[in-house]
């Protein structure tokens, strides 16, 4: 969802004055995930502790910021880097199979969190379930969309940088991710870098590349509206663009 881009833009221009000045310059406050861990669900919050930067870490303390995605987007995105997920589906965006009886049911996602597994209806599903319970979280958190990091990064990291009560560097100083801010990561070859990812997400027809009729009414369907509508997203309507033919 663009994390790896958010904490790179993030180490190299926020900067948490009183922390560095007590930990040292490289204590600049900025965390490779929040120590309940990276990608889990906001309920893991208090109720688990990372393996990785999560020991002796005050958890109320941290600030997480999580990014969010356009739906369709993020679904194919997932079908190409699934990390821990998993579908009986082989055909991207697979949010739909075949039965050996052929018919035609959801792809039901399992999601490998390490104790602990979830299942959702479809990427979908999982799309819904995920930014809804950060969405209801009683806890202070930020959710940033991808595509205003993408295409405001200026703006983007210096709100969010100021909301955590840290200095950004000024404009003239910045730093700028040009490449893949995944590069060298084996779950992530293939990834795109910035430009393919503008190219991409700027193109409005990419967003339902792949999906069938049936993939693109049951997305339609399936969304979770109010999530949509909050984060100025859209639903793809099949029948609307029918109408209009």
């Amino acid at each position: 969802t663009g994390t790896n881009l958010l904490l790179d833009l993030l180490q190299g221009n926020c900067f948490m004055d009183e922390r560095m000045k007590k930990y040292g310059r490289k204590s600049t406050g900025i965390r490779l995930q929040v120590p309940w861990g990276k990608h889990t669900p906001a309920t893991w919050r208090l109720n688990h502790v990372s393996k990785i930067g999560g020991q002796g870490i005050n958890q109320t303390a941290t600030l997480p910021i999580v990014m969010i995605k356009d739906p369709y987007h993020w679904t194919l995105s997932m079908c190409r880097h699934p990390y821990t997920a998993h579908t009986q589906s082989r055909a991207c965006p697979e949010l739909l199979r075949q039965t050996p009886r052929g018919e035609t049911v959801v792809s039901k996602v399992h999601v490998n969190y390490l104790p602990k597994f979830t299942t959702h209806d479809s990427y979908i599903g999982l799309w819904n379930d995920y930014n809804k319970l950060y969405d209801e979280a009683t806890y202070p958190r930020l959710i940033v969309r991808y595509e205003d990091l993408l295409f405001h990064p200026d703006y983007v990291i210096s709100e969010v940088c100021k909301c955590a009560g840290g200095r950004v560097l000024a404009e003239d100083e910045r730093r700028y991710i040009t490449d893949n801010a995944k590069a060298g990561q084996k779950i992530h070859e293939g990834a795109s870098n910035l430009l393919s990812a503008v190219m991409r997400y700027g193109d409005e027809a990419k967003r339902v590349e792949g999906f069938t009729d049936e993939e693109r009414s049951y997305a339609e369907r399936a969304l979770n509206k109010d999530l949509v509508d909050k984060f100025h997203y859209k639903v793809d309507s099949l029948v609307g663009k029918m109408a209009q033919k």
